[in-house]
């Protein structure tokens, strides 16, 4: 989204909700090629229901028609019993005749913080070249830091809406999902992806 102007904060609800109206499924491939959905093995067993369907994972490309983002992939991947639970925003920055992608990884759960991943040549003659990491991690810098929800409850006893979803936000979400529900509940079940508790089931980029 756009960033607010300096101090009008308040202006965010309404630019996150003008991105995702930019927001939809890529329009020049089928649905099956950027939308992926798996369960993972033992989900059935807990459920109570051996032919049950429910995706436990979803991997969902969308494209954005903002003139800023033309070309550029955004993926979403969400699921339960994955190799680890966190939560971040992974920017990977185009590669360049066919070099490494350095990228860069805003952490929220469980560490907040920021990591820039640069690829960089190794001393030496060989040409070798490794990943490296320059992290900051917000415990280090700061000493107040809320708990879960803390800040989210404090917001909402201040009638602070910045941090909610309105309504508007709410039905672009599934206007942008309603086709990927659709196609989930007309499917046999042949898509989805079985994997085991701790694995990705599907990282192919």
């Amino acid at each position: 989204m756009e960033p607010p102007a300096a101090g009008q904060v308040h202006d965010v609800p309404a630019n996150r909700l003008a991105a995702l109206r930019h927001l939809r499924l890529p329009q020049h491939m089928p649905l099956a090629k950027t939308v992926h959905r798996g369960q993972y093995t033992g989900y059935r067993k807990e459920a109570g229901n051996p032919h049950s369907r429910v995706e436990t994972y979803a991997d969902i490309t969308l494209e954005s028609t903002d003139p800023a983002w033309t070309g550029v992939p955004i993926r979403l991947i969400t699921g339960k019993a994955l190799a680890r639970k966190a939560t971040h925003i992974c920017l990977t920055y185009k590669k360049d005749a066919g070099n490494e992608p350095n990228m860069l990884v805003i952490a929220f759960q469980p560490n907040e913080g920021v990591e820039l991943c640069l690829w960089a040549k190794v001393p030496g003659y060989e040409w070798r070249v490794e990943q490296h990491a320059m992290r900051m991690a917000f415990k280090d810098y700061f000493a107040d830091m809320p708990e879960a929800y803390e800040q989210v409850l404090v917001d909402a006893m201040q009638s602070n809406h910045i941090l909610f979803t309105g309504s508007d936000e709410v039905l672009e979400t599934w206007r942008i999902l309603e086709p990927v529900q659709q196609a989930w509940a007309m499917s046999d079940g042949s898509d989805l992806i079985s994997y085991r508790p701790g694995a990705m089931p599907y990282m192919e980029t």
